[in-house]
């Protein structure tokens, strides 16, 4: 019974309980309002997870300008160039870059974008609170 219940299959053997469910089931199913809300729940979870995936694209475009950001950041500061010169250059506010060179400094020269964005992440998440 509990098979049938969780997967909808029928087992071969004859049991009076299943029978006695499935009947019921499928005269519920037959229903036409029973059809609508399905369909209805169905459309509402389609519209749902294409939205999230909708939001999750949006998130990863940003996270990958902010890893390129910080990419260009690590290459002008290879070549000594200031905080200063370095926010103008990329045209981003001066306290923004200061920030992301702080923790940049510190993986040079071997840098890795994702791991100085992830704990840049961090730090910004720590002086919010």
């Amino acid at each position: 019974m509990l098979k049938y219940i969780v997967s909808g299959e029928k087992i071969s053997a004859s049991n009076p309980e299943v029978n006695n469910l499935e009947t019921v089931v499928s005269k519920i199913k037959k229903r036409p309002e029973v059809t609508k809300k399905y369909m209805q729940q169905w459309d509402r979870e389609r519209i749902l997870v294409k939205e999230a995936k909708d939001e999750g694209k949006e998130i990863g475009k940003e996270i990958g300008k902010e890893q390129k950001l910080i990419g260009l950041i690590c290459k002008k500061l290879l070549k000594g160039k200031s905080v200063d010169v370095i926010a103008s250059e990329v045209e981003e506010n001066e306290e923004y870059v200061k920030g992301i060179c702080s923790i940049a400094e510190k993986h040079l020269p071997d840098y890795d974008e994702e791991e100085i964005y992830e704990e840049w992440k961090n730090a910004v998440c720590s002086w919010n609170r």
